[in-house]
């Protein structure tokens, strides 16, 4: 499952940075998060839709969720991944990690060991050490191409 969730997010940060620039923000994210309404059907089929008691108990709590879970991500991210790139949108992402984390410990009152800390602060490295990695050969290419001129 980790790995899927992996996946799934290199591809959404791929797709939301470099596929279809021209597009409007608006059906870009109208795309993406259908694709993802098919993706989620499929593995958790909405059988309590069928249940009107169900379906209207938690419709204010679905309609709040899919506006700012659903509908305004992905409209953010098609308005300002072709402006900042992948390499900085994925740093910015990877904030939503440990800030759900300290909102389960705040919020939920979740105790949380020094392991998923640590899980926390490797993710980050990781992401944060590749992008200052490709930002350095960047800086090196730069000043050697200034230097032989």
């Amino acid at each position: 499952m980790g790995l899927l969730a992996a996946s799934t997010f290199a591809l959404f940060i791929f797709l939301s940075g470099s596929v279809a620039k021209e597009t409007s923000p608006i059906l870009k994210s109208a795309l993406l998060s259908t694709g993802a309404v098919i993706t989620v059907f499929v593995v958790f089929p909405p059988i309590f839709l069928f249940n009107l008691d169900v379906m209207a108990g938690i419709a204010l709590y679905g309609l709040v969720l899919g506006f700012f879970g659903v509908l305004l991500p992905p409209l953010l991210y098609s308005i300002g991944m072709p402006h900042i790139g992948s390499g900085t949108g994925t740093i910015m992402t990877a904030s939503e990690l440990p800030m759900a984390v300290i909102m389960s410990s705040l919020v939920l009152e979740r105790v949380l060991s020094w392991f998923q800390w640590t899980g926390v602060f490797i993710i980050l490295s990781g992401i944060a050490f590749s992008n200052l990695r490709n930002r350095r050969t960047r800086q090196q290419t730069n000043w050697q191409d200034y230097t032989q001129n």
